[in-house]
């Protein structure tokens, strides 16, 4: 990896964790299962869980990747490396639609943007490190 995919990776890895591990506590778990509420996403309680659990499990893919690359073989590094940039965009996917969402208010969304500005930017800095890092693993094959 080069300094520039494990700067974003980085980046990535903090936008997971900590709203993941947030949404244990309150306020953040009231305003998000609000948010969800609004939203009228499906099986609301599902809905909570999967998305913690997505903001989680690829904030830890993401910061294995970091700190464990040249200790795993490198398939293995690759694969978590995928999985974990690959996990980033479904779950900010839903985050942007939770924030377009017309029921759901500013209030009871991080930071009181409506605007997903961040989702955005999320799924925009995974697909670049994706592309970044098949780009990479290209021309070392040619």
């Amino acid at each position: 990896m080069t300094k520039l995919m494990k700067i974003i990776t980085a980046i990535l890895a903090f936008f997971m964790l900590v709203p993941g591990f947030a949404k244990f506590t309150e306020p953040m778990a009231t305003k998000f299962a609000a948010q969800i509420e609004n939203a009228q996403l499906p099986y609301p309680t599902y809905s909570f869980l999967f998305a913690q659990l997505g903001l989680i499990i690829a904030g830890l893919l993401l910061l294995s990747v970091l700190l464990f690359w040249k200790r795993f073989s490198p398939s293995f590094s690759t694969l978590l490396f995928y999985l974990g940039h690959l996990l980033v965009v479904p779950v900010m996917s839903v985050a942007f639609y939770v924030h377009m969402h017309p029921d759901v208010p500013a209030e009871i969304l991080p930071m009181g943007i409506k605007p997903p500005y961040i989702s955005a930017f999320l799924i925009t800095l995974a697909v670049v490190n994706i592309l970044l890092f098949a780009t990479k693993k290209s021309n070392k094959v040619s």
